[in-house]
């Protein structure tokens, strides 16, 4: 198995120029109403953090390796399968997202795949057993197969040196 990345699609990353823009908007209307003061700057400065916000989650990645896992958000981080006691899949309010807990019991989110109520991922339910399944077959655990309604291709990125085919 190489180096499987996932990031957030820019579909995922999309709703923060759109908020962006409504700010915009909504500073364009301050300034045409005439306000004496600088009520018309907030919302420009708001504007400008959701397209920061944007650009920051440009980078957000999730990287699995033979060795280990490593995800970005602000700054990397790396862990080696060794020290990854549970990969587990969490939902709160209609999102869903990924944590890794350590041997040590400390619990970390990933960045990246997640599924939440503006930022759909299709595709989250693969790659969560593909995640699952990387994990397992580096630390020599059952492989992860999901229900009935994981999409047909989740197994398609699994690797045949760490997943070998049934009845090899």
């Amino acid at each position: 198995m190489s180096e499987i990345r996932f990031t957030l699609s820019l579909g995922q990353r999309a709703m923060f120029l759109v908020i962006a823009a409504s700010f915009v908007v909504l500073s364009g209307f301050e300034f045409a109403a005439g306000g004496d003061g600088p009520d018309g700057r907030y919302p420009l400065f708001l504007a400008f953090l959701f397209v920061l916000n944007f650009l920051v989650y440009s980078r957000v990645d999730t990287r699995i390796t033979p060795q280990g896992i490593t995800w970005r958000r602000y700054r990397a981080q790396h862990l080696d399968w060794s020290q990854v006691a549970h990969i587990r899949q969490r939902s709160l309010l209609g999102s869903r997202y990924i944590q890794v807990v350590r041997a040590d019991g400390k619990v970390r989110s990933l960045s990246a795949p997640l599924d939440t109520l503006f930022q759909r991922d299709r595709d989250y339910d693969a790659k969560f057993a593909t995640i699952r399944n990387a994990w397992a077959g580096a630390t020599g655990r059952a492989p992860y197969l999901p229900g009935p309604n994981a999409p047909e291709h989740w197994d398609a990125a699994r690797s045949p040196e760490v997943y070998p085919p049934h009845g090899a």
